[in-house]
């Protein structure tokens, strides 16, 4: 009795397995249009689903700039900051940026720390939130 339980269960799980991959359904997915973003440094950061594995983040920041000269870097999450983002710094803030994260979802993005760090100083931080 206890082996025929073991393959049934065995079976159970197969089928709820083949049932998954021939019908391609998967874990809940981001729906392209979903937003989160984050308020600092007197500004927003918003990141936005725009396709099955892009999201992109925009924004502007109005306070905390003050060295039109330093490197910045904005680290979301566990994400490493992007390449490149066309910002420039226009004391005491940025001129707007945007950038897209590839092969991500926003689920990436959302209730994550969003930390903003130039010359190698941490000059904010932020919690991303879901707009629902």
């Amino acid at each position: 009795m206890r082996r025929l339980r073991s393959v049934i269960s065995a079976t159970a799980a197969a089928v709820a397995l083949a049932g998954t991959v021939l019908t391609g359904a998967s874990p809940a997915q981001a729906d392209v249009g979903d937003v989160t973003y984050a308020d600092m440094l007197g500004g927003r950061v918003t990141f936005v689903q725009t396709d099955a594995s892009t999201v992109r983040m925009n924004g502007q920041f109005n306070d905390g700039f003050y060295d039109p000269h330093a490197r910045c870097l904005i680290y979301v999450g566990q994400l490493p900051p992007p390449d490149h983002l066309d910002a420039r710094i226009t004391p005491p803030g940025t001129t707007p940026f945007e950038y897209d994260y590839q092969d991500v979802t926003i689920d990436d993005f959302t209730a994550v720390p969003v930390r903003v760090v130039c010359d190698d100083e941490v000059i904010g931080v932020g919690m991303t939130v879901p707009v629902e």
